[in-house]
């Protein structure tokens, strides 16, 4: 066996594909487009009569208010009733990995982060930042709402004394102006060549097979229609680590005459009792793995990390320029 035939079957993940995985259903992603639209048009009807461009602004500005108003409670029902409100919500494991990125970029050692589900901890933080601005936008918003005539109620500017106004009125412009940049890294982030494939399924609603696989830990998110990864028929997990388990089964059975010959057969009896041991640890912690009932990427990476593995597959490549030279 050469290191490239033990190679290859160890790093890849998922196979390719060309099936899609959902991440946004049609639902969501209207909801998006919706929210947005109503943000910017609040943006626009709030700032652009400052900077000179003078329309009537008001009547659109609270009636998109209401409308940002109605979106945000369908999407707080319908997140606690028919989604998993807690894929948004802070783990360990992304504080954890967050703080080993920090210590990476910061030239430190210790182990690698590993993969968020489906969403990054960045995500999730910009989501609690966009929460509280949105919220405390909307709520002295409607407040505000009672110094205005509408058809539907009468000013009534007297609810509230002076300072208490000044307080709403603070609230609601600090907000506004937070809300400005978040949208401005919204958008940057959004238009990053590394984020187009989250940004494609804002548009699709899906993901392709092999960024699913590259960026997401799959035992973490397991979209909608997708069970355990050993159920999976696509992406061959579990059948791609049997066939790396069996194969070290074959280097238990090598013999030196299979490497070497003549003066070279001592030396080469003696490396292959070490390959034979490293070997049998490297096919225990495949064998770990296989036992488990679910495996995910992250599994699988924690497996290509360990010392055991990665030993072994320097004994091959080693073995393998030997074999090369004496020409067997």
């Amino acid at each position: 066996m050469t290191a490239s035939e033990t190679r290859a079957p160890v790093a890849p993940v998922v196979a390719p594909s060309s099936e899609r995985v959902l991440r946004h259903a049609l639902f969501d992603r209207l909801y998006h487009w919706l929210m947005a639209a109503s943000v910017l048009t609040l943006m626009g009807s709030a700032f652009l009569p400052i900077v000179g461009f003078k329309f009537e602004w008001l009547s659109l500005h609270w009636m998109t208010g209401i409308a940002l108003t109605v979106l945000v409670l369908i999407h707080i029902v319908r997140s606690l009733i028919w989604q998993d409100w807690r894929a948004m919500m802070l783990e360990g494991a992304d504080i954890r990995d967050g703080l080993r990125k920090i210590r990476a970029a910061l030239g430190g050692g210790g182990p690698a982060p590993g993969k968020p589900g489906k969403y990054k901890i960045a995500q999730k933080l910009y989501h609690l930042a966009a929460a509280v601005l949105v919220l405390s936008i909307i709520a002295s918003g409607l407040l505000m709402l009672l110094k205005i005539d509408t058809p539907f109620w009468k000013r009534n500017p007297y609810w509230f004394d002076s300072d208490t106004w000044g307080i709403i009125y603070a609230v609601h412009g600090f907000a506004s102006l937070a809300m400005i940049t978040l949208v401005m890294i919204h958008i940057y982030f959004a238009l990053r060549p590394e984020e187009w494939w989250l940004t494609r399924s804002m548009f699709g609603g899906t993901v392709s097979r092999e960024d699913y696989a590259e960026h997401c830990d799959t035992s973490r998110w397991r979209p909608q229609g997708r069970r355990r990864d050993d159920d999976d028929q696509g992406s061959g997990i579990r059948d791609r680590l049997t066939r790396v388990e069996a194969a070290l089964g074959v280097i238990a059975s090598a013999t030196a005459e299979t490497i070497a010959t003549g003066t070279q057969a001592a030396a080469a009896a003696e490396f292959l009792d070490v390959v034979k041991a490293d070997a049998a640890r490297a096919r225990a912690a495949f064998r770990l793995v296989l036992a488990q009932p679910s495996i995910g990427s992250q599994m699988v990476d924690n497996l290509n990390a360990t010392t055991h593995v990665r030993t072994l597959l320097t004994d091959l490549f080693l073995l393998d320029e030997t074999i090369k030279i004496s020409g067997l």
